[in-house]
């Protein structure tokens, strides 16, 4: 008896914004007849890779490893492969008081800068622990302020101290693209 089947291609990239697990990219509808077998054939672009950044506003691919899982429904995929895919745009950050702490620390002036931040806000972190950096790393940079800053916000005043960070480094950047 001949039969149907949707045949589904995923990706899924462990990406430094939240994306999610699978992404479906492409489907196509098959008929077979009993026994019988067909090759199907998927082309995947530059947009199947990327994700949409509002800071750019522009869809931007990362460098790095994507897993394509091919199969018949979410739940059963057991067609797998691991391709490499290198950028040919770097992420350029527009910092904000939602910017992660990773992405300061990506950034060369950015770490300069949020590293002597945090240390006058906080004398007792120690910015050298990898577990306290592994925890700051998702944690926006207004959200260390409110955590760890309580005695600083005594004598600072926390909005104008963060904006004028924020203005400084973007700044810098803005000189760096002239450039």
């Amino acid at each position: 008896m001949p039969g149907k089947e949707v045949v589904q291609v995923y990706v899924h990239q462990q990406a430094s914004v939240i994306r999610p697990i699978k992404e479906l990219k492409k489907f196509t509808k098959v008929s077979l007849q009993p026994g019988e077998k067909k090759q199907l054939h998927f082309e995947l672009t530059k947009r199947d890779f990327a994700f949409y950044n509002v800071e750019s506003s522009d869809w931007l691919v990362e460098t790095g490893y994507f897993e394509i899982l091919i199969g018949g429904s979410l739940d059963h995929l057991p067609l797998k492969a691991t391709i490499h895919v290198a950028s040919t745009t770097q992420k350029e950050y527009v910092f904000t008081r939602q910017s992660l702490t990773k992405e300061w620390l990506e950034d060369t002036f950015g770490k300069k800068l949020i590293t002597a931040f945090f240390s006058e806000i906080s004398k007792e972190l120690n910015l050298d622990d990898e577990y306290t950096i592994a925890f700051l790393r998702e944690m926006p940079v207004s959200a260390f302020i409110s955590l760890f800053g309580q005695k600083w916000m005594e004598t600072h005043n926390p909005e104008k101290e963060l904006d004028k960070l924020i203005q400084q480094i973007n700044e810098i950047k803005e000189r760096e693209n002239v450039n």
